[in-house]
């Protein structure tokens, strides 16, 4: 299987620039960040760029847009960077995600192949029904496979990636760009599953969890 690459949108690019500004100190906590128009100007960039990136950072929780004022940081780096809950999800987190590339796929092929029809539609509804909360997906999948072994380490894995009780930051899975993209993946699987083929599953599934790495792995840069 290809290694899955994601590449970087402009809008992307304008929000890591922001949040390197704000990383180093530029921009602190309370502070109003460039206009729109000084943004074009320092960046090379279009309007509906600069927009998008905003937009990421608004859906990240990393500033907040007042409506005739401008935009604002929210969050102050330096503490979340010394903060030992946060460093810990980090560790976990990507610990877990490991463990589910080397697993996940190998699994969900198993399920494609061999689970019922009943598991297989119960896998589809969930993944319509319960979209908000992907993680509901790929437990109805571990489950499909119908081993207490298996649940019992997935039950493991999700308490691994819990978010912390207290984060200044939105992390990836309560970002609405994220849990967009992740759905589009799920259906991938989803429809995978239903037609049986177990190669299509496996490769689904790898790319998505690559997907969620690439993710996080941005997201942590900053913590």
């Amino acid at each position: 299987m290809s290694k899955v690459v994601q590449v970087k949108t402009l809008y992307h690019q304008v929000a890591d620039y922001i949040k390197e500004k704000i990383a180093q100190g530029v921009y602190r906590q309370g502070d109003m960040i460039p206009s729109e128009a000084q943004l074009i100007k320092t960046l090379g960039v279009g309007r509906i760029t600069v927009r998008g990136g905003m937009g990421i950072l608004r859906d990240e929780g990393i500033i907040k847009t007042v409506k005739g004022k401008g935009s604002f940081v929210q969050v102050d780096f330096q503490k979340i960077r010394n903060n030992r809950e946060q460093q810990e999800f980090r560790k976990h987190f990507m610990n877990s995600t490991q463990l589910r590339i080397l697993l996940e796929p190998v699994i969900v092929r198993e399920v494609a192949l061999y689970s019922s029809s009943e598991a297989k539609t119960e896998i589809e509804r969930v993944l319509y029904e319960e979209q908000d909360t992907p993680e509901m997906f790929h437990r109805a999948i571990v489950n499909a496979l119908d081993n207490e072994l298996v649940d019992e380490l997935f039950v493991h894995l999700s308490e691994l990636e819990s978010d912390p009780k207290e984060t200044p930051l939105r992390s990836p899975s309560a970002q609405k760009s994220f849990l967009a993209e992740a759905f589009e993946q799920h259906r991938e699987i989803c429809t995978a599953i239903q037609e049986g083929n177990g190669e299509a599953a496996f490769f689904y599934m790898k790319k998505h969890l690559e997907y969620v790495k690439s993710v996080h792995l941005a997201f942590f840069r900053f913590l």
